[in-house]
């Protein structure tokens, strides 16, 4: 028996759905006191996990392309000019799912709260950490060049659509970005997580760490519910399907096979099956379309039935 050929919806991977994969299988004990003592990452760093900038994580993900970027600013801003609206409302509504935790990484939550000087670069370099935007940092300066518009703060004063020329006063950009902070942690999952790290090395300290700078509102059970699908030798997949065409109760054993190594129980039960309402001796039918359903999650095209 072989899986028929199915068109499979391209799955692309997530930086932190990789970080997630190795640090769901974390030891669940107690502790007596879960508490870490956290050093960030300064928002310029240069790190890197497994060859992509942890730069990706440092700041909250914003969608859309250069004009809603600008015009996520000057909403923030356009108040302290027209002397109307709320600067963080305003923000928060313009810049959509991803607002409130843009809001949260401006004040920088969680640490020591940021001055509205400071805000304001953070939320500049947020708008231009993604690809295609270059920023120029310096001492008085800090400008995203993205799509052939400029934006941010040039020499003490805004450059955007709406806002330019609106004085922030003195502030160091290049010192803002560059500093680091010690934070406490008492998360109970945190510090199990960062137990994990810490033993497993591979730089997952300072990805886990990088995931925390850039969201200070996270909760960690989503992180570790990330979906990742690791890549399965074709040796793997020949013993899952001898399984699935010979064994009695295949999602049992694909569970105890998948669980929590590969993938989450959540993931499981959505992808693969239910362990809880499984069939015992499946029909040929219900055997083919598991099959199909290993094949498809692992991002493998079925062949054609013979």
């Amino acid at each position: 028996m072989k899986p028929y050929r199915r068109q499979v919806e391209r799955y692309e991977p997530t930086l932190k759905g990789r970080i997630a994969y190795y640090l769901r299988r974390y030891n669940r004990l107690i502790l007596r006191h879960p508490r870490v003592t956290l050093k960030l990452l300064p928002l310029n760093t240069t790190l890197q996990f497994e060859g992509v900038p942890l730069r990706e994580l440092i700041t909250p993900k914003i969608e859309g392309d250069a004009a809603h970027r600008r015009h996520i600013l000057d909403a923030y801003l356009s108040p302290l000019v027209t002397f109307e609206g709320d600067s963080e409302k305003d923000m928060v509504e313009v810049a959509g799912a991803v607002g409130h935790a843009l809001l949260a990484f401006m004040q920088n939550k969680g640490g020591k709260p940021a001055t509205f000087y400071e805000g304001v670069v953070r939320l500049i370099f947020a708008l231009g950490n993604t690809d295609g935007a270059t920023m120029e940092i310096t001492d008085n300066t800090i400008l995203v060049t993205h799509d052939n518009l400029t934006y941010g703060v040039k020499a003490g004063s805004i450059v955007s659509r709406f806002c330019t020329g609106l004085e922030l006063g003195v502030g160091n950009p290049l010192e803002i970005v560059s500093r680091t902070e010690t934070v406490e942690m008492q998360d109970p999952l945190f510090a199990l997580l960062y137990r994990e790290a810490y033993l497993r090395g591979k730089h997952l300290v300072h990805a886990l760490t990088a995931i925390r700078t850039g969201d200070q509102t996270i909760d960690f059970k989503t992180l570790i519910a990330e979906d990742y699908r690791p890549k399965v030798s074709e040796r793997t997949l020949k013993r899952w399907e001898d399984v699935i065409n010979e064994d009695p109760d295949p999602v049992g054993v694909l569970y105890r096979a998948m669980v929590p190594t590969l993938m989450t129980r959540q993931a499981f039960t959505k992808h693969i099956g239910s362990i809880q309402h499984r069939a015992i001796d499946m029909s040929e039918a219900s055997r083919i379309r598991l099959l199909n359903k290993v094949y498809m999650y692992f991002n493998q095209q079925g062949k054609e039935q013979k």
